[in-house]
């Protein structure tokens, strides 16, 4: 955090110790299935059943369900704003000793480096702030202005040309009615179901009918409980300043800002309109609910504002007016081309005059420049002991959301850039 101390008094501000609640219903949830593990082994294997195990076993599956449901949601769904209700008149400070809060319900204090991501979800009459901190806590702040906004996001170093976003969009479970409720039944009742049947397979005598009744229901229960986490596990959209990123359990697209033509908000998604490919569609949330508050929009508001603000920090690079042509490669070896760049820098003795570093800086920020240029461009500005330069290229890698890009970029910073790391980047494939 580089900037002075900022600090705003709102109306509206909220801290959600999600991480908290969280850990407390998994531990519940622990709990209570060793409980009815316990109950059904006697309820079901060790003498006759009895009310007490009967009871116990009902009481456990109630309370595991209760638990399983608080873990998924603070799992699986993405942190939203607050709502109305739950914000209190208050002040947020965010500066270079961290970041504290101070409201009627809540006094809270956060070192430097706690905040993890940042975005605003709302740009209409009232535009909330909202910071999701190292530990699970998620604090919403009402700013006056879209500007103060986004001068608290800046301040805790996590605005759209500092660092990428990194979201989780919307599983499938939350795309239908009740889906919440099929999920948090099935992760809790399906392994319990395991559970019995297994039990029955030690328990029934050798050669008995049920224990291959059994064996066929723990088989039956383990593969409808793989597809229920391959459901429930969301695709994650990372939104940086170069492009737009989508990881899925298997695989990862990328879709450079320059191939987007438009992003449109639609009901429960934001779709990408991608040139000469698909739309892209990004799920943010329930699309059959009617009836939605500021809280169930937040999502969709957020991506779909951080997705402009990307873009447009992408286009305030742009290198027009930078003599880029002297970082290409021109057929050099990695070698000659690292040595060719320093002498750009260091005014050594080439018959072309040098590039000017900050033309080569605008290069590297400019995220519809060719990558292999942008990675020149850090090769070029490395050995520069400047730390305006240096923190230039510092907020360059923290918000490339390419990831084979940003390895190649901090490669070239520490001067430790292969030819390994390079080729995958001209050779990767985009939408």
């Amino acid at each position: 955090m580089s900037e002075p101390t900022l600090r705003i008094q709102s109306d509206g501000l909220a801290v959600e110790r999600r991480g908290r609640s969280a850990r407390v219903a998994a531990g519940v949830a622990v709990v209570a299935l060793g409980i009815f593990t316990a109950a059904a082994w006697r309820f079901f294997g060790a003498g006759p059943p009895t009310a007490d195990a009967l009871w116990t076993l009902l009481a456990a599956l109630f309370v595991g369900l209760g638990g399983a449901t608080v873990v998924l949601r603070h799992r699986f769904n993405p942190p939203r704003s607050a709502a109305a209700h739950e914000r209190s008149r208050g002040e947020l400070s965010v500066g270079r000793e961290g970041l504290t809060v101070h409201s009627r319900r809540a006094n809270r204090a956060y070192g430097p480096g706690s905040v993890v991501d940042g975005w605003i979800d709302d740009a209409g009459e009232v535009v909330s702030v909202v910071l999701r901190m190292r530990g699970g806590d998620v604090i919403s702040i009402e700013a006056p202005t879209l500007k103060e906004a986004r001068a608290v996001l800046r301040s805790a170093g996590v605005g759209a040309d500092q660092q990428v976003l990194r979201m989780r969009l919307a599983n499938a479970m939350s795309q239908v009615p009740v889906g919440g409720c099929i999920a948090a039944l099935g992760s809790f009742a399906l392994p319990i179901v395991a559970i019995i049947a297994g039990i029955a397979i030690v328990s029934a005598p050798a050669g008995d009918t049920a224990r291959g009744t059994a064996v066929l229901i723990l088989a039956m229960a383990t593969m409808v409980f793989t597809l229920l986490v391959r459901a429930l596990i969301p695709r994650q959209v990372v939104i940086g300043t170069d492009g737009i990123a989508v990881e899925r359990i298997l695989g990862r697209t990328f879709v450079p800002h320059a191939r987007i033509t438009d992003v449109v908000s639609t009901g429960g998604a934001v779709v990408l309109q991608i040139r000469g490919g698909r739309p892209l569609w990004l799920p943010t949330g329930s699309r059959y609910a009617s009836a939605r508050t500021r809280a169930d929009e937040s999502p969709h508001s957020a991506l779909l504002n951080r997705i402009e603000e990307a873009r447009a920090a992408g286009r305030a690079g742009s290198s027009r007016g930078a003599r880029a042509v002297d970082l290409d490669r021109a057929g050099r070896t990695l070698d000659g081309w690292r040595e060719h760049l320093r002498g750009l820098t260091s005014g050594a003795s080439y018959r072309r005059p040098a590039v000017v570093n900050d033309e080569i800086a605008s290069v590297l920020e400019d995220a519809g420049a060719p990558p292999e240029r942008r990675i020149a461009a850090a090769l070029a500005l490395a050995p520069i002991g400047d730390p305006a330069v240096r923190l230039r290229i510092e907020g360059v890698v923290r918000a490339c959301a390419d990831d084979r890009l940003r390895v190649a970029l901090q490669a070239a910073v520490d001067d430790e850039l292969t030819e390994a790391e390079l080729s995958p980047i001209l050779r990767r494939k985009v939408l």
